[in-house]
């Protein structure tokens, strides 16, 4: 057994280690001290928590199961395992753990907020917002509590309340990375561009990362034209949809900075490159090497928003800032014109569909079903095209006039052969995905139909029907307790004619 001054000594020694940023050098005299006495949970949680700062956090959840083994009833044992559920993304486990100790010792307001944050993550609302309650009757500055309140808020449509909760917690933790964020995002969904920025730029601190960083250890781009001989990196993150709202950003980037490499979605390559003749693209890759081409500084794409969209008169107006290739949009024109009866080629509509998201964590509130747009599919005069990925087959054998499925296109493997279908179209009806981004960059007209609050993207705003991304989109917010079908049902008594 490891005696009381001696573990003193080596967490002491541990604490300096971390201090100097030495946390492999932690990690190793914790690791070496543990197996002499398997069940002094000083020392398993000391390694814990120095491996969850090394991001090895399933190694740090096998520390905490060894330690359970030997002691199963260690409270703090059991609240660090649910907290490493929690974050590697076992929510269920992580909840259930949480409410055991919650009951064991229910005084204790952390277990309580902990016990918020689970329930929130695996969906149970009525508990999450409950045990915040709960942690804050405990305790009025838990500031894990606040945080869960106000993402409870965000969710519901609330964003001025998030945004409330968010500052008091701040206030409480004001290093915490994901709580400028989500701060940040409320700012943004609300139309406070220079603070949403702020706060938005923060998520690259967030542990554990949500998005990879491409900006290969190059310093950061101070936003003013490099010295000669100097280039830039900029680089897309966070998914299709993303980067591509994100380039429309470029031909201001380069007004300021002509020189610089677009690192993108390799998927993206030829879309971009032709849309953007003044900027290499390059797809990314292993073994990508800045040196090689000269690089000698990085911005993220989603990082220039903050230099170059302050204000909402700052947004451009735009007709579309992508161009399909026009070879293939007369194709695909050609070969949908002619699927219409004669006496509608010149009155008929040519419109795309799609109805889910695949976002992994917002894509359940987003997405509708095929069936929502009977409305459309049912019109003499609509020939409907469907643009969504994935696997339909199921969907469409199920409606009496299923949309037209284009087996020569899939957007998951070529977006820039969407790009050109839906080029091709008189305009767009979808839920939020990355069908809808290509239309809005094509500038195409369309209806985007969000729902009533939680998976509303924070570039939709909160309000208003439209968006200065995307000029030539219309946006159908849903009534709470109201889908797909009646949204567009609605748009439909109300304008009479689809959007093209």
């Amino acid at each position: 057994m490891t005696g009381i001054a001696d573990t003193a000594a080596i967490l002491e020694a541990a604490r300096v280690l971390k201090r100097e940023g030495n946390l492999p050098g932690a990690a190793d005299l914790l690791g070496k001290a543990l197996p002499q006495d398997p069940g002094n949970a000083d020392i398993a949680l000391a390694l814990a928590d120095v491996l969850v700062a090394l991001e090895r956090q399933p190694a740090a959840l096998g520390i905490v199961d060894l330690l359970l083994q030997h002691r199963p009833d260690h409270l703090l044992a059991m609240v660090a395992k649910a907290r490493l559920l929690l974050l590697i993304g076992y929510n269920a486990e992580a909840a259930d753990l949480a409410r055991h100790c919650s009951q064991v010792q229910p005084e204790r307001a952390d277990i309580w907020a902990l016990l918020a944050a689970a329930a929130h993550a695996d969906g149970r609302i009525d508990e999450a917002r409950l045990a915040a309650k709960q942690a804050l009757h405990r305790d009025p500055g838990n500031a894990a509590a606040l945080g869960t309140l106000g993402h409870l808020a965000a969710e519901r449509g609330d964003a001025a309340k998030a945004r409330d909760f968010y500052r008091k917690a701040l206030a409480l933790k004001p290093k915490d990375a994901r709580l400028h964020y989500m701060l940040g995002l409320a700012n943004l969904l609300l139309g406070d561009l220079p603070e949403g920025w702020a706060g938005y730029a923060w998520r690259h601190q967030v542990k554990p990362p949500f998005t990879a960083h491409f900006g290969c250890g190059l310093p950061d781009w101070p936003g003013i034209p490099l010295l000669p001989g100097q280039r830039l990196l900029v680089w897309g993150e966070q998914g299709l949809g993303d980067e591509i709202l994100f380039a429309s950003l470029l031909p201001e980037l380069l007004k300021r900075q002509r020189d610089a490499l677009l690192y993108c979605e390799p998927r993206l390559v030829p879309l971009f490159a032709r849309s953007f003749p003044d900027i290499e693209v390059v797809g990314r890759h292993d073994g990508f090497d800045p040196a090689a081409h000269g690089l000698t500084h990085q911005v993220s794409s989603a990082d220039l928003g903050g230099l170059f969209r302050a204000r909402i008169t700052d947004f451009p107006w735009h007709d579309g800032y992508l161009r399909a290739d026009p070879a293939r949009v007369a194709h695909y024109r050609a070969k949908y014109e002619a699927m219409l009866p004669p006496a509608m080629r010149e009155t008929g509509f040519i419109l795309g569909i799609a109805w889910r998201s695949g976002n992994p964590a917002l894509g359940h509130y987003k997405s509708g079903g095929l069936a929502d747009f009977a409305p459309l599919l049912e019109r003499p005069d609509c020939l409907c095209v469907t643009l969504q990925y994935g696997d339909t087959a199921a969907e469409r054998a199920a409606m009496a006039r299923p949309p037209y499925h284009d087996v020569e296109v899939d957007p998951l493997v070529a977006p820039d052969e969407q790009a050109a279908q839906i080029a091709a179209l008189d305009g767009i009806v979808s839920t939020s995905n990355s069908a809808v981004h290509l239309a809005g960059a094509l500038g195409k007209p369309g209806w985007v139909l969000l729902p009533a609050a939680r998976g509303t993207q924070w570039y939709w705003g909160s309000q208003g029907d439209a968006t200065p991304w995307y000029p030539s989109l219309r946006l159908l917010r849903a009534a709470v307790g109201e889908g797909p079908a009646a949204q567009l049902d609605r748009r439909l008594r109300e304008i009479g004619t689809p959007p093209g």
